[in-house]
């Protein structure tokens, strides 16, 4: 099946290589090891399957940044199900419709619960499932605590890099989101890539600055750290809170972070009027998802010694596109993202005649398309979009 081709395959080689490592803290509660994520990953997938969830159905996570988040969206896509992650703090009326969209089977969320999450899958008749992680000793505990997880079973699952591993929505000219669908293959193609670019390592750590229902914390900073074998650290608060982000930048030793530009922007705030007496030693910094200005950037760089490498990225391509070179790996050009990485790009006119940049740069209308092992099949049940989408056997961006 080509286990180097999914996103499980790359986090089972982690952890076989690097298991005594952490994987991912809690800030101030606990840590587990590569080691012990796979463990409880294999047995979180395990009751999911007991609990009634099967290979191609949809299953909705609603969770601030936690492990139990972490593990489940893991073990949803361990089961060969597919994982949709929402933003914890739609509405009632939001959840009605995001849930309803991705035609969900299952509701996971947090023991403590999330009222409206639950109000909108009653309504709907969907299953829920609440979840807790005690200590990094114990095993996650699912409402459905009857059944009897089979780990026999689960060993003999075999994921396919074909698998629909993750439902995301992308935004729509018509005002209805289209539902994207990412396979095993467009997981593991992306985290290679951005790992490759940003020579991410065992010795690496980072802490999750946005919300791991968006595409660009979830694959970026957590994925692609996972599968290098480095180390995560989640806010202690479930979400990124400026006075406590920087002194858990310093406890866990963090070698980078990514964020979009209003984030970094907070974050230059509160170094300025509060600085630390210490920072970690960053190897660097990613802006990604919006346009730096270049005296934040410039300012990033000095306030951390660091430099800052902006990229650009889109659900569409599993997150990474383009990016500045780290310093030691080239010369970043001003207001650019860099260069492709790790698929092909083009700039096409309207009848698909490929456009050199010079003619671009002097006002012909054309398009940057993409093609590569990262980019998304397609919007389910979306054909017009996905017509326009693919012409030219290349992704219009």
């Amino acid at each position: 099946m080509g286990e180097e081709l999914t996103l499980t395959g790359l986090l089972k080689k982690a952890a076989q290589d690097f298991p005594d490592r952490r994987a991912v803290s809690a800030c101030g509660k606990f840590g587990l090891t590569h080691a012990q994520l796979r463990e409880l990953v294999d047995h979180a997938a395990a009751l999911l399957a007991a609990s009634g969830i099967v290979a191609g159905n949809v299953v909705a996570l609603a969770f601030p940044n936690t492990i139990e988040f972490v593990i489940l969206f893991l073990a949803v896509m361990r089961c060969r199900a597919t994982a949709a992650p929402l933003d914890p703090i739609y509405t009632a009326k939001e959840f009605k419709f995001y849930l309803s969209h991705s035609r969900s089977k299952f509701l996971l969320i947090p023991q403590e619960g999330n009222l409206r999450a639950r109000s909108a899958a009653s309504e709907l008749n969907i299953p829920r499932l609440t979840a807790k992680l005690h200590s990094a000793n114990s095993r996650i505990t699912l409402s459905s605590t009857d059944v009897e997880p089979s780990l026999d079973s689960m060993s003999k699952v075999v994921n396919d890099p074909s698998d629909i591993a993750l439902l995301l929505h992308s935004s729509s000219a018509t005002g209805c989101p289209k539902r994207m669908l990412l396979t095993q293959r467009n997981l593991a193609s992306s985290v290679r890539n951005i790992k490759w670019e940003f020579e991410l390592t065992e010795s690496d750590s980072t802490v999750i600055v946005l919300p791991l229902f968006h595409v660009h914390s979830l694959v970026a900073g957590l994925l692609s750290s996972l599968a290098a074998g480095a180390a995560v650290a989640l806010p202690a608060v479930v979400r990124f809170l400026v006075p406590t982000f920087l002194g858990d930048m310093k406890s866990y030793n963090a070698t980078w972070y990514t964020a979009d530009a209003s984030l970094h922007q907070i974050i230059l705030d509160r170094h300025l009027s509060k600085p630390k007496p210490a920072y970690p030693k960053l190897r660097f910094i990613v802006s990604c998802s919006v346009s730096l200005a270049p005296s934040i950037r410039d300012r990033l760089k000095e306030a951390f010694s660091a430099p800052v490498v902006e990229a650009y990225a889109m659900t569409e391509a599993t997150h990474l596109t383009a990016s500045d070179p780290l310093p030691e790996d080239g010369e970043q050009e001003p207001r650019s993202v860099g260069r492709p990485v790790g698929q092909e790009m083009a700039t096409l006119d309207e009848y698909g005649a490929m456009q050199a940049a010079a003619v671009a740069a002097a006002g012909v209308s054309c398009e940057v398309c993409i093609r590569g092992l990262n980019v998304t099949e397609g919007y389910k049940n979306n054909p017009k979009s996905n017509k326009q989408a693919f012409r030219f056997r290349l992704f219009h961006t």
